[in-house]
């Protein structure tokens, strides 16, 4: 069985319209114990899958939560643009 996977940019290296398919495959192999790295750039569907976000801007980590957190996704945007004209 495989134990984790790494996915990168299904937004950039899919159709639109086959990443909720590729999605529902992540999302199942997550239930089947597999840990998945997602490196995406649509951020609520990838808030909808994990368990933790990490947000990197110009190779370092910027903001690390829970998914559950309150107000993620403008925290996660603030954190981004906070480092986006350095």
């Amino acid at each position: 069985m495989v134990e984790s996977i790494v996915s990168t940019g299904l937004a950039i290296g899919c159709i639109y319209a086959l990443v909720d398919r590729v999605l529902v495959v992540v999302q199942r192999l997550r239930e089947a114990g597999t840990a998945v790295l997602l490196v995406e750039q649509l951020i609520e569907k990838a808030l909808a899958l994990a368990d933790r976000v990490y947000a990197l801007a110009r190779g370092s980590i910027v903001l690390e939560a829970k998914t559950g957190e309150a107000d993620l996704p403008r925290r996660l945007e603030h954190a981004y643009m906070a480092t986006a004209g350095r």
